[in-house]
């Protein structure tokens, strides 16, 4: 069965562990020091395949779909923020503001393409909702 387990070049971004509505993935650091999806609690998975519906390295329409048919929104949102909590700070890959706003911003049902990148030390995060 696919899972999150199953992904080679996963990026990190913790989106199935938001999108899991039992709590069973946590995003934790690999021996290389990257994030990556682990399903802590197998027993209590239900098996809904939400987190690969969410994959971009699994969800076999997005990958297959040609570039002609993709949409493109010329209104683009950005939003970009600051964590105030620490426990979350500490723990997180992004400083835990991807996390953060993910998780909030996919609960409304908001789609969100999250990008960041690490310029001189500062990471900086972004969302684009479409």
């Amino acid at each position: 069965m696919k899972n999150v387990l199953t992904i080679k070049d996963c990026f990190g971004c913790g989106l199935c562990s938001v999108v899991c509505k039992y709590g069973v993935i946590e995003m934790q650091q690999n021996e290389d020091g990257f994030y990556q999806p682990t399903i802590i609690r197998q027993e209590q998975s239900v098996k809904c395949r939400l987190c690969t519906k969410v994959c971009s390295f699994l969800n076999e329409q997005t990958n297959s779909q040609p570039k002609a048919n993709v949409h493109v929104s010329l209104q683009q949102v950005n939003y970009k923020g600051i964590l105030s909590d620490r426990t979350i700070v500490v723990t997180g890959g992004s400083r835990g503001i991807r996390f953060s706003m993910a998780k909030k911003y996919v609960s409304e049902g908001v789609k969100v393409l999250i990008t960041g990148h690490s310029e001189e030390g500062v990471e900086e995060s972004s969302f684009r909702t479409w």
